[in-house]
C-alpha cells in the first residue's frame, strides 16, 4: 500500500512539474496515456532510487568519517580531544570547545 502511495505521489508531483515548468513536455494522444507514461516515469524514479540510495548513504558516511578524521588531525591545538569540554575545566567557553582558537 505504501509502495502504491508513494508511486502515485511521484506521477502526482511529476505531472505538477510538466504543468509549471516550461520546456517539459508531455506529448500523449489522450489523458490515458499521459497517465500511464506519469506512472511508468515514477516507477523508474522509484527503482533508480531504491537502487542508488544506499550507495550514496554508503559514499556519504565515508564522507561524514573522512572530514571528521581531517578536521581531528588538523588541529593542532591541544586540549581539543571530547574530554576536554567547558564542564571538564580545561576550556573557558564554549565557543572554543572542540575548535581551534587564535589564543
Amino acid at each position: 500500500m505504501r509502495l502504491l502511495i508513494r508511486l502515485l505521489a511521484t506521477a502526482a508531483a511529476l505531472a505538477v512539474a510538466t504543468a509549471v515548468v516550461p520546456g517539459i513536455e508531455l506529448q500523449a494522444a489522450s489523458v490515458t496515456s499521459k497517465v500511464l507514461t506519469l506512472i511508468a516515469v515514477a516507477l523508474i524514479f522509484g527503482v533508480v532510487n531504491a537502487i542508488l540510495k544506499p550507495i550514496l548513504n554508503i559514499v556519504g558516511c565515508a564522507f561524514y568519517v573522512l572530514t571528521l578524521a581531517g578536521l581531528r588531525a588538523s588541529c593542532p591545538c591541544p586540549g581539543t580531544s571530547p574530554d576536554s569540554g567547558p564542564r571538564s575545566g580545561a576550556r573557558s567557553s564554549w565557543a572554543s570547545w572542540g575548535g581551534c582558537s587564535a589564543s
